[in-house]
């Protein structure tokens, strides 16, 4: 018996390592590109992938010598954009923007806009501006609503409601509450 369930260990071993091998390296990182610059490309958005895992944006921009060049500019998922204030119809083809991007190393055209590189953004010909903030943290009088939480679980702990003044601010807390989840533990990474 022990010899027939080594025969069956090692054929569930390798079964094993088959389909978990491409988890991980599903998740990449970016080194492709070079995060310690902020390039501007200005161009005519061709098109808007709205898409897990990483949205697209492709745009045609003039080279310096004139010539025209699709660049394909990699951002953060539509979870992650849709927290800073994007929808699927923020960008359009035929839209001029100035994208800031941090510009792939090997010099082609394709670069990175998102999250976890402050600094990028989309401008658009009128002005305004797209960036990857996450929008749904809530303030509350002054305070990041986990403060307000950890406040709470606090005066439940201690059960001395003069440990902190939630009490006295309650009333300005549930009238300032911004709709929207509290960004408790949130990955904003992309």
């Amino acid at each position: 018996m022990k010899k027939f369930s080594r025969l069956l260990a090692l054929p569930a071993l390798l079964f094993a390592l088959l389909f978990s091998g491409g988890a991980l390296f599903a998740h990449h990182g970016n080194s492709a590109y070079d995060e310690t610059a902020r390039v501007p490309i200005r161009g005519t958005v061709t098109e808007f992938i709205w898409v897990n895992p990483h949205s697209q944006i492709y745009l045609d921009v003039k080279d310096s010598s004139g010539k025209m060049v699709n660049w394909g500019v990699e951002t953060n998922s539509p979870g992650i954009l849709g927290r800073a204030g994007w929808t699927r119809r923020s960008l359009k083809a035929g839209d001029m923007v100035t994208i800031i991007v941090c510009p792939a190393r090997n010099g082609q055209p394709v670069a990175y806009a998102g999250s976890g590189d402050p600094g990028t953004k989309v401008i658009f010909a009128d002005g305004r501006e797209l960036d990857f903030t996450d929008k749904t943290r809530s303030v509350v009088s002054g305070k990041v609503l986990c403060e307000v939480q950890q406040a709470e679980y606090d005066q439940r702990i201690s059960g001395d409601p003069a440990k902190n003044d939630l009490n006295k601010n309650r009333g300005k807390i549930e009238k300032n509450r911004i709709s929207g989840p509290p960004g408790h533990g949130r990955n904003n990474g992309g």
